[in-house]
């Protein structure tokens, strides 16, 4: 409500009858005293906008970003600081306007907004920019799966993530790794045997060939084989201890092990009996070597390698017959039907006891030849 406020004064009159009177005299105050404010000091209360200011001072800043307090008629004041926003109040307006308000602090982001590469991801509740906080966090094929404890990118978490042989095992770190037992290989299919040697799984070891089903398992390349554990005798063609008779036990009575021919190695390996076991004719040449399967260096009970194989041995032992009296046909690798027609074998085509035409073999004496042959300087070969 807009009205002029008055003041009564009374001055000294004179009356007819000579008497001093008293006489009111209606003045106004002031001619634009408005808005329900009074004439003064009047101080508007904070707002949500800038309230209108006095005759003496601006209004306050609002608390977000209110406008000023309009000036009265004297100077305004300056507005109050601006509360949590970051917008500043704005000046009183008018004649003589108020300063506007200082801006609020502005709202800080967590981690700053600023998480990038290696740690991109940021953990709000902690402040703190990590790796990640859940697995789509993770995008790197080497590194997929997260550890949501460490707030980090890892290889594993459980065994199944490592689906390498050679790298099957989950590690403290989240890392794969090497086997360095069985369990580390039971989800690696048709490989669950760990060769601790190597760090791998594999389908068997020597020292582990129960994958195989009672046959012997290759140790040059940890796979089942077709040859049963046991079966082959003296001499015979070998790839694993187990193999040769007598082999498949804690105390072998032979092994596996590589032979020479005229100083050249020979591929594979042939069954021999340890000396520690005892020799017997016509195994009576130490040779020292370590097996196929790996054990230490021995002694084994073998023959000349200089000037035969074990294949003519056998022929020997087996009595075979020559072709067509040809020494060719002597000591060649047994395939089912004898024809052999590789030469130089170690062989030689004889009459051995009343028998012409069989296959037999040089020797030094008689402790070269199976039992029953002889060997002498006149005939140095077994007959």
């Amino acid at each position: 409500m807009n009205t002029n406020k008055f003041t009564w004064a009374f001055p000294l009159v004179l009356g007819a009858s000579g008497l001093l009177l008293l006489g009111p005299s209606l003045t106004s105050c002031s001619s634009d005293c408005s808005d329900e404010h009074s004439c003064g000091t009047y101080q508007p209360p904070d707002g949500t906008a800038g309230s209108s200011g006095g005759d003496a001072s601006g209004g306050n800043g609002g608390k977000t970003s209110g406008s000023g307090g309009k000036a009265g008629n004297a100077p305004g004041g300056s507005g109050a600081q601006g509360g949590t926003s970051e917008m500043a109040g704005a000046a009183g307006m008018g004649a003589a306007a108020g300063e506007g308000g200082m801006g609020g602090s502005p709202i800080q982001k967590p981690c700053d907004d600023a998480c990038t590469a290696p740690k991109p991801v940021c953990d709000e509740p902690r402040d703190t920019c990590v790796e990640c906080l859940e697995q789509t966090d993770c995008t790197s094929s080497s590194k997929a799966k997260c550890d949501t404890t460490a707030k980090a990118c890892v290889e594993c978490l459980a065994p199944t993530d490592c689906a390498s042989a050679t790298r099957a095992k989950c590690d403290g770190t989240g890392a794969c790794v090497k086997c360095t037992s069985n369990d580390d290989c039971s989800h690696i299919a048709g490989k669950t045997v760990c060769d601790t040697n190597a760090g791998e799984c594999v389908q068997c070891t020597g020292a582990d060939e129960t994958a195989c089903g009672g046959k012997s398992c290759n140790p040059a390349t940890k796979a089942c084989t077709n040859t049963t554990i046991g079966s082959v005798g003296a001499c015979g063609a070998c790839v694993a201890d187990s193999e040769c008779s007598g082999g498949g036990t804690a105390d072998p009575t032979a092994r596996c092990v590589p032979m020479l021919f005229k100083g050249v190695a020979r591929a594979g390996g042939f069954c021999l009996k340890r000396v520690a076991k005892t020799c017997a004719k016509p195994f009576q040449t130490p040779i020292t070597t370590t097996s196929l399967s790996g054990k230490p260096s021995e002694q084994y009970c073998g023959i000349d390698q200089d000037s035969t194989r074990c294949e003519a041995v056998l022929d020997l032992i087996g009595d075979q017959s020559c072709a067509d009296g040809q020494d060719t046909s002597c000591g060649c690798s047994r395939d089912g039907d004898q024809n052999c027609t590789e030469t130089g074998k170690g062989g030689l085509c004889k009459t051995v006891g009343v028998n012409a035409k069989r296959c037999t073999y040089t020797c030094g004496t008689a402790g070269d030849c199976p039992t029953g042959k002889t060997c002498t300087v006149d005939d140095p070969y077994c007959h």
